[in-house]
């Protein structure tokens, strides 16, 4: 699971990443943009899950690509974090808890509630929920650490490219 020094590295970097966007977008936080995240959030999540396949009991095809997938986790995880940034919370303080999901779509389901509570009541204990549920699909899909920093990583200056190319 990520540790607390890979946690405020990833904080650092999406913190980098959002004020180059903010600043060439000539934009300021504001709960319109707070909204758009969260909404941002939930469709990462969708493209994750679909990129699964776990909840397709009718189809055949089998999960998408490890790298594809974690490529769509990394996505919801740009948006987590810079989230969490927002509400300036502290990943040192962050703890993580096994929550003993069962399987996907058990995780779906809790994670998207996590969100729509963090939406109705923006707090850090709501948040540390939330991101603690996020989380918990690494264990379930067994992902290294190290699989989600090298594809955070790449993700993080593709998204710097996009940025400078009018994305």
């Amino acid at each position: 699971m990520l540790e607390k020094d890979q946690l405020l590295y990833l904080s650092k970097k999406q913190e980098e990443l959002d004020s180059y966007i903010m600043n060439s977008q000539n934009l300021t936080l504001n709960d319109e943009i707070d909204n758009m995240k969260l909404v941002a959030l939930l469709v990462e999540l969708s493209e994750f899950i679909n990129e699964c396949r776990a909840f397709k009991f009718w189809s055949k095809k089998p999960p998408s690509d490890k790298s594809v997938i974690l490529e769509e986790f990394v996505d919801g995880l740009h948006f987590i974090i810079s989230i969490g940034n927002d509400i300036m919370y502290n990943f040192s303080n962050f703890e993580y808890k096994n929550n003993n999901n069962k399987d996907l779509n058990e995780w779906s389901i809790e994670v998207y509630n996590m969100v729509m509570n963090f939406y109705n009541f923006k707090s850090h204990k709501n948040y540390q929920i939330m991101f603690n549920s996020f989380l918990n699909c690494l264990r379930i899909l067994n992902y290294t650490t190290e699989d989600v920093l090298d594809s955070y990583n790449l993700k993080n200056a593709t998204n710097f490219k996009r940025q400078d190319n009018n994305y």
